[in-house]
């Protein structure tokens, strides 16, 4: 396996593209990681993770720090207004325009933990781009329909209430301050995940693009949606199934929950579903077979 960063300036921003690879023959494969984290889900500097064990098999992988996260500069403050909005239009074009200059490519697979996947999709209801033929995401969901008490005390009050009141008073949600998460997260992009994780509409507070809407009307391509059976409140399953029925399944949108119950290694969480040592030797095996599938 060899391994190179690369650098793509957006605005102020130096963007990290982080490649795995063994050749450049196979469909390339983007990985975006979620809300409050960096590409470091995919990936360990001694070689563990999806995008390495991908790379083994093959496959050209490319994991980007978003703006501000990561080995991406200069990191979140409260004068970077980077948002949603601004990944979905800006960013993602910009990291497949930068992967087509590094090798060139007419068809590529998608891969997403959480929140990563949201904008994937979100990208494809604004652009329709007919190169993606496969996808696969890791505890996705929009909206956050279950009522627990879990789901109060991480969602309600934690995210929610304490994240609003902290932007408040720093001027971005303090994620990784607090030992939250991996990241601190921008204002803007904090609030407008927020947003979307209450509201049963899919709007942009930007530009007002419908992106339910908008995705109705396309024909996506192969999704492979898995869920731990242990992610309760992030990606629990009927809020994944939620997504799917939103964004319009069709016959090649498959669901796998991954536990022991199900006959898996271990019994998986939001995190280590893409984290955990068992995980090569148990279900990172299928997310190769569904992107050879459709390649």
């Amino acid at each position: 396996m060899s391994y190179e960063k690369h650098h793509i300036t957006i605005d102020a921003d130096q963007v990290a593209l982080h490649r795995f690879y063994k050749s450049n023959n196979d469909v390339p494969v983007l990985l975006l990681h979620g809300s409050i984290e960096n590409g470091k889900i995919f990936y360990t500097k001694g070689g563990k993770g999806l995008a390495p064990y991908l790379s083994q098999l093959g496959f050209d992988v490319y994991v980007p720090d978003m703006r501000g996260k990561g080995e991406s500069m200069p990191k979140v403050s409260s004068k970077h207004n980077h948002s949603q909005f601004e990944q979905i239009t800006v960013d993602i074009p910009r990291y497949l325009e930068k992967i087509k200059n590094i090798r060139p490519f007419s068809k590529i697979h998608f891969g997403a933990h959480s929140w990563g996947g949201v904008l994937l999709l979100g990208y494809l209801a604004r652009f329709n781009d007919k190169r993606v033929c496969s996808m696969v995401f890791f505890g996705t969901k929009r909206k956050i329909y279950i009522k627990t008490l879990q789901k109060k005390l991480l969602i309600d009050l934690g995210w929610s209430w304490l994240g609003r009141f902290a932007i408040s008073k720093k001027g971005y949600f303090p994620a990784k301050d607090w030992k939250l998460g991996a990241e601190n997260e921008p204002k803007n992009f904090y609030l407008q995940t927020d947003i979307w994780l209450k509201s049963n509409d899919w709007i942009d507070s930007i530009d007002g693009f419908n992106y339910k809407e908008s995705i109705r009307g396309l024909n996506l391509p192969p999704t492979l949606y898995i869920n731990g059976i242990k992610d309760r409140v992030l990606g629990n399953p009927s809020d994944v199934q939620q997504l799917i029925d939103e964004t319009g399944a069709n016959k090649n949108t498959q669901t796998l929950l991954i536990g022991k119950r199900n006959g898996n290694l271990a019994n998986y969480g939001h995190i280590d579903m893409l984290t955990h040592p068992k995980a090569p030797s148990d279900h990172f095996p299928a997310v190769a077979e569904w992107f050879k599938r459709f390649d």
